[in-house]
């Protein structure tokens, strides 16, 4: 009679190694399938906010001074009141909050829910633009990172590393990129019209950027 033949150990080594091969080949597609879905739905979320936030005209921004007043100014005023518009899943700053972004930031007598040590923002927002609410190419809010050079930095600031992030404009357009340095500039001096990769230098003189972060 024949003995049924077992695997040796270098075969079982073989196919250990396969398999670990494989796993290492399949991680990063599936990291960046994960991180595609959730940046999707972020960006659902800032649309959502450009449109609650606009008159028809342009998008309202009232005159604040810090996130937590413009925190609240949005909520009272849109009705958006859900922590995870505000605070993307995909945020290292989110890191053990993943139970908690669904609930309100205010009550309904319009008293923070949030502990108010506890917010950050997952982008910054420029506040007193409303007298220049109507001009399209007018960025009011871009997701954390963003440098001068038009590119966004590599480390937990930004949501998305090096690889960029979200602008929403004042027309309620919401778009990503990479490098804002691209053919001349992706954005426009606000003084003189020209491509800038500056988004400062898109801003009108007078409005305040509000950090996400301090």
């Amino acid at each position: 009679m024949n003995k049924a033949k077992g695997f040796s150990i270098l075969e079982v080594l073989v196919v250990l190694s396969v398999m670990g091969l494989m796993a290492g080949l399949l991680l990063p597609a599936i990291q960046m399938v994960n991180e595609r879905g959730e940046r999707a739905l972020s960006e659902q979320k800032l649309r959502q906010l450009g449109i609650a936030m606009s008159d028809g005209n342009g998008i309202r921004w009232r005159r604040v001074e810090d996130r937590l007043e413009w925190l609240k100014a949005i909520v009272t005023q849109t009705g958006i009141n859900e922590r995870g518009f505000f605070l993307f899943p995909e945020d290292q700053r989110s890191a053990g909050l993943e139970g908690t972004l669904e609930q309100p930031v205010l009550d309904l007598d319009g008293n923070w829910i949030w502990d108010e040590d506890e917010i950050v923002l997952s982008y910054s927002v420029v506040g007193n633009l409303d007298q220049y609410e109507r001009r399209s190419s007018l960025p009011v809010l871009w997701t954390r990172g963003l440098r001068k050079d038009g590119l966004w930095e590599s480390d937990a600031q930004s949501l998305y590393g090096d690889r960029g992030g979200f602008i929403l404009f004042a027309d309620g357009r919401v778009k990503f990129y990479r490098d804002l340095g691209v053919a001349g500039g992706q954005l426009r001096d606000f003084k003189t019209g020209r491509p800038t990769n500056n988004i400062f230098e898109a801003l009108p003189s007078g409005v305040k950027v509000i950090n996400g972060i301090d």
